[in-house]
């Protein structure tokens, strides 16, 4: 299992260089609301306000991710469960 997990975060490690030299996104950390683990996601500032649904990259569960955006800053964010 762990060379498994190894290879996971290889390539979240390559994901995430190859989305830092993409202009104008926010990568940004927060515990998930079901595993409590730190993860993070790419936002895009160019949409002042998002609501979307997005996979935990640990634990899979579905969160509803809802950042909120004022002159390229994040001035709000939310992640939420979806009571399924």
């Amino acid at each position: 299992m762990l060379p498994f997990l190894f290879s996971i975060n290889l390539n979240f490690v390559m994901v995430k260089n190859c989305f830092q030299t993409i202009p104008n996104m926010y990568e940004h950390f927060f515990q998930c609301p079901y595993c409590w683990e730190e993860i993070s996601m790419l936002l895009d500032p160019s949409v002042v306000r998002q609501i979307y649904v997005e996979d935990c990259e640990v634990c899979c569960n579905p969160i509803q991710i809802t950042p909120e955006f004022q002159e390229n800053e994040l001035i709000a964010f939310d992640a939420s469960d979806i009571e399924q």
